[in-house]
């Protein structure tokens, strides 16, 4: 399927404000909202509504980005430049695990898969320290998600290399030069969501993957 340019694509069903932008992550903005959405059962889940429709939106935005990541805003949806947990793929691809779960079919899981093959993969390597919100232990997830996603799924696609992967990024904040001098030190270094407690929890997950799910933020839950 050609997609359109992403600035083309029409605004979706559903479209959330905070401090007056509107928001498309995970962390403050339409993709925490439809995920949380997505938790609850009821009709708003009806296959074809408002809800799978916004879904779909951001997935047809992150296609039309040619890398599968979507912009921090509304306004900035095709600008694929901020790969992190709160804002792009490393948060969306949980969303799409969990409608992927709800309505079925391939199109969630391929939305996760080409989000963490490209962008996650190519750019999840951040400057911002260890954590999950925007660090590297967010982006690790991603590849610990769709691990645990394609074990449930019985895919025959291996998934021993995001498992892989996900083990990479983790070693990354270890023993890389790059990452020791070159990250910044977080605002609230042990924190669960910026700091040391969040990649703790990343680095236990890797012990058990069959069982891996980013805290507080469960597609499986």
């Amino acid at each position: 399927r050609s997609w359109p340019a992403a600035s083309q694509i029409p605004p979706p069903p559903l479209r959330y404000r905070y401090h007056r932008s509107e928001y498309l992550g995970s962390a403050h903005g339409l993709g925490g909202v439809l995920f949380a959405l997505l938790a609850w059962p009821g009709p708003h889940l009806s296959p074809g509504g408002s809800v799978q429709a916004s879904v779909d939106w951001l997935i047809s935005v992150g296609a039309a980005n040619g890398d599968g990541n979507v912009g921090p805003t509304l306004d900035e949806a095709n600008v694929s430049e901020l790969v992190h947990w709160c804002h792009g793929s490393p948060g969306l691809v949980h969303l799409y695990a969990r409608a992927h779960r709800v309505w079925g079919g391939s199109r969630y899981l391929q939305a996760v898969q080409a989000s963490a093959d490209n962008a996650v993969w190519q750019r999840g390597l951040l400057r911002k320290g260890p954590g999950i919100c925007h660090g590297v232990a967010g982006s690790g997830y991603a590849f610990l998600l769709l691990h645990r996603l394609l074990l449930v799924a019985n895919s025959s696609s291996s998934n021993s290399r995001y498992l892989h992967r996900a083990r990479q990024f983790a070693q990354f904040m270890l023993d890389s030069d790059e990452f020791r001098q070159g990250a910044r030190r977080p605002d609230c270094p042990y924190s669960l969501f910026e700091g040391w407690a969040g990649t703790a929890c990343f680095y236990a997950d890797l012990a058990s993957p069959e069982l891996a799910a980013f805290p507080l933020f469960d597609a499986f839950d």
